[in-house]
């Protein structure tokens, strides 16, 4: 079972609207609705007690922090954040093994992922992100692809029911991720996510309908249209992480990143510390491209 472990304020921008279809509001109050660390806890004890493993997608160090205390074997990464080197970094001190979700994600960018994870056991996931994804979307063709390149590949899926991700293992998917729910029909990720029943009522051996719709074209890895607005959405920019005066040096703590792009991603966070901002930002605001050291 995989939770997600997040804050709100440190996830997402004020600004932040949803990538999601039919979302409205802002990002910050749809992530509001967390499990409180012990509640977390007594999840993650009922899992040992049942023999199931219970790992976490991780959003932040804090969230790191408390995957470590839970003692989740395993990491997974969004993709939202396969340019978030300071988070990957920090993953990568544990030597945990990751699933990294690498969707909208061109391949020099899964694969510098991937190095900066080093030395952490890496299971690279396909995705296609978008919530949810039409199954003529599916891209299911990555998951081949993504094994020739890493020798092994998983699928984290976003298409409703069943038939991706049996396709999925069929393309030899060592690992499928899919969103689960107990009351379908509730709205957001419930609309797509899948119940008990047709987990076992699958058949994991018969080719599912529409099967060749979901492998997509053949194609280099790369987002494809329906992932646009979650490669901006979903990603993240350095913003202020508290009032940074001009003139004032960038550090490590008084950058943050947060949702959305456009802006410095944070891979590129050298560039900007130790140089002076150029104006006045106040917390949370996002550190404009002008800046950092010519």
């Amino acid at each position: 079972m995989k939770a997600q472990f997040y804050e709100a304020d440190l996830l997402a921008s004020p600004e932040a609207k949803p990538y999601w279809h039919g979302g409205t509001g802002l990002q910050r109050d749809a992530y509001r609705k967390q499990l409180s660390a012990g509640e977390w806890a007594v999840v993650a004890d009922a899992c040992e007690k049942n023999g199931v493993v219970f790992l976490a997608s991780v959003f932040d160090r804090k969230a790191l922090a408390l995957s470590e205390s839970l003692g989740c074997r395993y990491i997974k990464i969004a993709s939202g954040d396969i340019t978030n080197r300071p988070l990957l970094e920090a993953i990568a001190r544990t030597g945990r093994t990751v699933f990294l979700s690498c969707g909208a994600s061109y391949e020099h960018e899964i694969r510098r992922a991937v190095w900066w994870l080093e030395p952490c056991p890496v299971l690279p996931l396909a995705c296609s992100l978008e919530y949810p994804t039409p199954p003529v979307r599916a891209n299911l063709r990555r998951i081949p692809m993504m094994r020739s390149l890493f020798g092994v590949a998983g699928y984290s899926n976003h298409v409703a029911g069943m038939a991706a991700i049996v396709a999925a293992k069929q393309l030899y998917a060592v690992v499928v991720e899919t969103h689960f729910t107990i009351t379908p029909g509730e709205g957001g990720d419930h609309d797509f996510a899948v119940t008990a029943d047709q987990v076992l009522a699958a058949d994991w051996d018969e080719a599912p309908f529409g099967f060749d719709l979901m492998l997509g074209h053949p194609q280099l890895l790369g987002p494809h249209a329906g992932e646009m607005a979650a490669r901006v959405g979903a990603r993240r920019a350095l913003y202020a992480a508290c009032p940074i005066a001009e003139g004032e040096p960038f550090t490590p703590d008084n950058l943050i990143a947060l949702r959305p792009m456009p802006g410095w991603e944070p891979w590129r966070i050298d560039y900007l510390l130790g140089s002076r901002a150029r104006q006045a930002y106040d917390t949370g605001e996002r550190i404009l491209l002008g800046e950092g050291a010519i």
